[in-house]
């Protein structure tokens, strides 16, 4: 990711007047806001983060997150078209968009780590279907290693949610029958509130 930086700069001073330069950058603090310093005064910049992987092979039904910078007709006919092919178009700033993936990337990566880790001592014998896809998840970390590592590095608020996961995991541990139902609770809590995010 931080190649990303010195390659956008490069790229955007042989751009056109009213040319739009965007970048797929996982983290965006400390990277896009270095990238739009540098970017000529007529050139656009937005950085866009689509949340699928490169599997996914259209944008119906996706979501894509834009940060603006330097906006003008080719963003605006750029997003239209986006939308137009069906896919979720969300603005927000670099702060906000770092600190959600904090917990979407950051902290859900972290997890499938610890979990591939812990199981070094079992050989793979007798696999549900459950953890078969758990285990798929966590091969899926290999094919992107670099990726993962880095937002684990460069995501500013990578350390609060994995201290947070810890702090979590440490209570789960100490779980007394008089907390289940206080855990249970929260689970079912966090269920609903997500079901009623796209």
């Amino acid at each position: 990711m931080e190649s990303v930086v010195e390659a956008s700069i490069e790229i955007a001073q042989y751009m056109q007047d009213g040319a739009l330069l965007t970048d797929l950058s996982s983290v965006k603090t400390g990277i896009a806001d270095r990238i739009a310093s540098k970017v000529p005064t007529a050139v656009e910049y937005v950085s866009i983060h689509p949340l699928f992987g490169p599997s996914i092979d259209h944008v119906e039904g996706q979501n894509i997150v834009a940060i603006p910078f330097k906006t003008g007709s080719q963003w605006r006919s750029f997003s239209r078209a986006l939308r137009k092919a069906g896919a979720r178009v969300h603005l927000m700033s670099s702060e906000h968009h770092d600190r959600v993936m904090g917990y979407v990337q950051a902290l859900h990566h972290f997890a499938l780590l610890s979990l591939g880790v812990a199981l070094r001592k079992w050989d793979g014998e007798f696999k549900t279907s459950s953890i078969a896809e758990t285990l798929d998840r966590i091969e899926g970390l290999l094919d992107n290693w670099g990726t993962i590592v880095e937002i684990q590095r460069l995501n500013p608020y990578s350390p609060v949610v994995r201290r947070g996961f810890i702090e979590t995991c440490l209570q789960l541990v100490g779980m007394q029958q008089s907390d289940v139902s206080d855990v249970e609770r929260t689970l079912q809590s966090n269920v609903h509130k997500w079901s009623r995010k796209l």
